[in-house]
């Protein structure tokens, strides 16, 4: 039986001027509640400096951004830095420090400046976010994904999913972030736990994933799964797929161990991103 479960994430409009063994699977899952947009006030600067906001932001600050994402965060007085440019689309992205109140500015090739309040780079090695250019609702008309980059260390590889879609002359912006919706996902996973063996099944529609607890603790009774620890995207041939590191939670340990992965195809219908088709694929590097 073919299951879809839908988190709502309509558009915001932005602010204007061991062994293991799998087999594949099925289907699957929807995506979260409308994502508000945050105010434009501009967050406290350095001492002595007077606070600043997106819009005073001037086209000469854009032709002296910075293009290296290590040369932003270690500097130090109003930054801006180039993200990216969606030429047939017309569109750049910004990112701004904290001394503009930080979030990303889309500057279109016509109309006003936009905003939005989001992380755009990781504290601890950052890389630039990927950008990918298609017609995701098939409406004749392409749209600007975004996939951002947003935690990145030793215990978390997160990124961020941003969708941006011109509607009546502005651009409205879905988030998929993986705090959004994890309830919702773990709620589809089937697991089971044999204390005896030490085997840890996890089960989507038709798909599975296996794995066998050798000399590791048993897993944490009330909370044993989460998908908070990796979090990424691909595209393919104008598709997304959202891959979800399902992490297992073991009796004092205080990192998950990721063994399994949950994939998920991302869909946009205009109005609200979803993910569906969901299945199982195990980590052979656990």
């Amino acid at each position: 039986m073919r299951r879809s479960i839908t988190i709502l994430l309509a558009g915001a409009m932005l602010l204007s001027v061991s062994a293991c063994s799998g087999s594949a699977g099925t289907d699957g899952i929807p995506a979260p509640a409308d994502r508000p947009v945050a105010s434009a006030a501009a967050s406290p600067s350095a001492a002595g400096t007077p606070a600043l906001s997106w819009r005073d932001v001037t086209e000469a600050d854009l032709e002296d951004a910075l293009a290296d994402p290590e040369a932003f965060l270690t500097g130090t007085g109003p930054r801006i830095i180039r993200l990216g440019s969606a030429e047939e689309l017309g569109l750049d992205l910004y990112g701004l420090s904290g001394h503009y109140g930080g979030g990303v500015l889309l500057v279109p090739a016509v109309g006003e400046p936009q905003w939005s309040d989001q992380t755009f780079l990781p504290e601890e090695a950052p890389i630039l976010p990927i950008l990918w250019q298609g017609d995701y609702d098939g409406d004749g008309d392409d749209e600007l994904a975004v996939d951002y980059l947003t935690v990145n260390s030793a215990a978390e590889h997160i990124f961020e999913l941003h969708l941006y879609d011109r509607t009546e002359g502005h651009w409205t912006d879905a988030a998929l972030r993986a705090a959004d919706w994890e309830g919702a996902l773990l709620e589809q996973i089937g697991y089971t736990f044999d204390a005896h063996t030490g085997q840890v099944d996890l089960t989507v529609d038709g798909s599975d994933s296996t794995c066998w607890l050798e000399e590791q603790p048993d897993p944490d009774p009330e909370r044993p799964l989460t998908l908070q620890g990796e979090t990424y995207f691909r595209e393919e041939d104008g598709r997304i797929t959202a891959i979800f590191g399902v992490g297992l939670r073991l009796t004092g340990v205080e990192e998950p161990w990721q063994f399994a992965r949950l994939l998920a195809d991302v869909d946009w219908n205009g109005e609200a991103l979803s993910v569906g088709h969901l299945r199982l694929e195990t980590n052979y590097g656990a």
